[in-house]
């Protein structure tokens, strides 16, 4: 009679080394994705520009979020730098120090009048503008419309290859009022 051999130790062993080597590489490949580093960093930045809302309109006084170099800072309208909401650290945000954002750039910052955007007391967007963050070759845009009060996020001009004319074409057409990337700023 044939005796049945189980599994050695051994054997269990060496499936979930290769199993953790398997998932190590996937993760590594996901989370090294510009695409998801730069949407973090563009949702980043509409939170905080929402926070900077809030902090004009709770405390009746413009607040700004000026943009210079890599990143931004947030400051009152005597030009004091201000404390973030949530960390109770400076509010500022520079991509070039930040481990999270390494390689994550402010492209463009073009604005309506100051450098930046401005929150009027009534918390209301007195300037707006656009940022374009870059990865590599991907690129995100940030839009506060001082219009309409909307700030929207969306990939702009993914990637430098053949391609990149229609994937942008259909971006455009995708980012509508309404898109789980856009944001409506309360008036």
């Amino acid at each position: 009679m044939a005796r049945r051999r189980g599994i050695s130790l051994l054997e269990v062993f060496l499936s979930l080394l290769l199993l953790g080597v398997v998932f190590g590489v996937w993760v590594l490949g996901h989370f090294g994705r510009s695409e998801i580093t730069l949407d973090s960093a563009g949702q980043l930045l509409v939170e905080d520009l929402r926070a900077a809302q809030s902090r004009a309109l709770v405390h009746a006084d413009a607040t700004y979020v000026l943009f210079e170099g890599n990143g931004y800072t947030a400051v009152d309208s005597l030009r004091i730098p201000l404390l973030h909401p949530r960390t109770g650290l400076d509010f500022v945000r520079d991509y070039a120090r930040d481990a999270v954002f390494e390689g994550v750039e402010v492209e463009l910052a073009d604005f309506e009048a100051i450098q930046g955007v401005l929150f009027d007391a009534r918390g209301e967007v007195a300037s707006g503008g656009r940022i374009v963050l870059r990865f590599g070759d991907d690129r995100r845009e940030v839009v506060v419309d001082s219009a309409s009060g909307l700030i929207s996020s969306r990939p702009l001009g993914l990637g430098l290859g053949p391609g990149a004319a229609v994937v942008q074409a259909a971006a455009d057409r995708e980012s509508t009022p309404g898109d789980p990337d856009d944001h409506v700023l309360p008036r």
